[in-house]
């Protein structure tokens, strides 16, 4: 069950109201609080991605680009270990 506040947080959202106004509205403490709500709300209940299809479409290039880097960073290692041995 979604609580009253989350729900809030996205009904406020995706009527384009600033997160900055939310936070005022649904007693947040920050800003960064309410971003973090609606992010955990949309991984928790995918349904509510197509609420908000930039959003989603933002944070799976930005998940694609980081778990890349990893790997990027991981071979870098193991070549750099093997060069020198």
């Amino acid at each position: 069950m979604m609580p009253p506040k989350t729900r809030d947080i996205i009904c406020y959202r995706h009527q384009k109201m600033p997160y900055k106004e939310i936070s005022r509205k649904v007693g947040a403490k920050t800003v960064s609080a309410v971003e973090m709500t609606l992010k955990r709300a949309l991984v928790t209940w995918p349904i509510l991605q197509n609420l908000f299809p930039v959003k989603t479409a933002k944070q799976a290039r930005w998940r694609r680009h980081w778990s890349l880097g990893r790997v990027r960073g991981w071979v870098v290692g193991i070549c750099l270990a093997l060069t020198k041995c």
